[in-house]
């Protein structure tokens, strides 16, 4: 599970990146301001170990570490 909160609305692009930079997975859509919590599955993502996540919008970027463990 990935959380974050946004200062306000807008659209924006959340995606989970492995050590080499390539995408495993991206969701891009309209979201409202206040707190999300995004849920996926380690079969959607397709690896495990350490990954980032970043999400970027036209007024807030942010990327984080995480670890999928199998």
């Amino acid at each position: 599970m990935i959380g974050f909160r946004l200062a306000k609305e807008g659209r924006g692009t959340l995606s989970i990146h492995d050590v080499t930079g390539r995408t495993l997975r991206s969701i891009e859509k309209d979201w409202t301001k206040g707190y999300h919590e995004v849920r996926f599955d380690r079969k959607e993502i397709g690896a495990t170990g350490v990954l980032y996540y970043r999400f970027e919008s036209g007024f807030f970027t942010d990327s984080k570490k995480m670890v999928v463990l199998e």
